[in-house]
């Protein structure tokens, strides 16, 4: 493996980070395409300057950038994307066009020089499906499109189409890879629009946990080193080729449960005591055009049989994990940026 390339796009980010790190050591030669500086990039900083990796500052919408940053990649894993609520809801069309631009970016240029691409596309294009588990053949159900809450859903429902689309018209390998609530150390901490990641700044700020509503709704939170895990296989698979796949762990656990579960662990590793929580709505928290859902839990079944794919970390041991880093580590920090 150790002559092989690979290019991820959005590799500063938080999955795109640990996914490239987890090539990097497993001997591929990595390229990673960011619109940040590497000097920001602070989960892939101690790779700069080390063999077999390197750092593109550019924009995936910019074509001359994908080709330079994936010249030569034997796989693209496309992690690029405008995210979170706030951002999607605040700007719908720039949410559109950076998403789509940069996906037809890479499609052409993996298919000019006959790279496989794997997608990273989100549990947010099931909608408000009610159904448990979400298997991939489930149907796709959104509100109105004068409801902005499922711009994000619906511009990663296209780009999966389009990667289906360069399959079968152009027979280019691409996999499809739905990504459930990923969550570890170094996870937006910047701008928590999710829940684990808004909960541990509530923890490290010591201020009570926000819990939506009455907390009784319920999701599953997948491990990074799960995430990557199976993000990986889908590249691997033969069979997976031309195929979508759930990756995420199926282990259901209600939000107010989940602030209970952290703040007992918080205390335990002895970074709050007595914080609590508070209820608050989803507008106060996300806007008023956010709409929440009562239940979301992947269906794993493909991923199990055609992947071989099975998340190994539990939430209790992955939330200690996560939590102690915070407590020992800090906020990762920018390289160069004192902490």
């Amino acid at each position: 493996m150790s002559e092989r390339a690979v290019c991820v796009t959005g590799g500063a980010g938080f999955v795109g980070a640990f996914l490239s790190r987890r090539l990097w050591q497993e001997g591929w030669h990595v390229s990673v395409l960011d619109c940040c500086g590497p000097e920001d990039g602070a989960l892939v900083a101690d790779l700069l300057g080390h063999p077999r990796f390197r750092f593109v500052r550019g924009d995936a919408t910019v074509r001359r950038d994908v080709e330079d940053a994936a010249a030569g990649a034997e796989v693209i894993f496309h992690l690029a994307s405008v995210v979170g609520v706030g951002t999607t809801i605040g700007d719908p069309v720039r949410t559109i066009r950076n998403n789509i631009d940069s996906m037809l970016h890479v499609l052409e240029v993996a298919r000019r020089q006959k790279s496989k691409v794997v997608f990273s596309s989100s549990a947010d294009v099931y909608g408000i499906l009610d159904k448990v588990p979400l298997n991939e053949d489930d149907d796709n159900l959104y509100a109105g499109p004068h409801v902005r809450r499922w711009v994000y859903a619906r511009v990663k429902s296209l780009e999966e189409q389009l990667c289906f689309e360069y399959h079968r018209r152009y027979g280019l390998p691409t996999v499809v890879v739905r990504y459930f609530n990923s969550y570890g150390y170094g996870m937006d901490y910047d701008s928590p629009r999710r829940v684990i990641p808004l909960f541990v700044k509530s923890i490290l700020e010591g201020r009570p946990l926000e819990v939506v509503g009455d907390g009784n709704q319920t999701r599953s939170f997948c491990y990074i080193d799960d995430m990557v895990q199976g993000t990986i296989l889908a590249s691997e698979v033969r069979g997976a080729v031309g195929e979508v796949f759930n990756i995420g762990n199926d282990e259901e656990i209600s939000i107010l449960e989940l602030a209970r579960k952290m703040l007992a662990i918080a205390e335990e590793l002895g970074m709050a005591k007595g914080l609590g929580w508070r209820h608050v709505s989803s507008g106060q928290l996300y806007g008023e055009e956010f709409e929440d859902i009562q239940r979301r839990v992947p269906g794993l079944a493909k991923s199990r049989r055609v992947l071989g794919y099975q998340p190994r970390i539990p939430l209790d041991e992955g939330l200690r994990r996560t939590l102690r880093a915070y407590r020992d580590h800090g906020v990762p920090q920018p390289a160069g940026v004192a902490g």
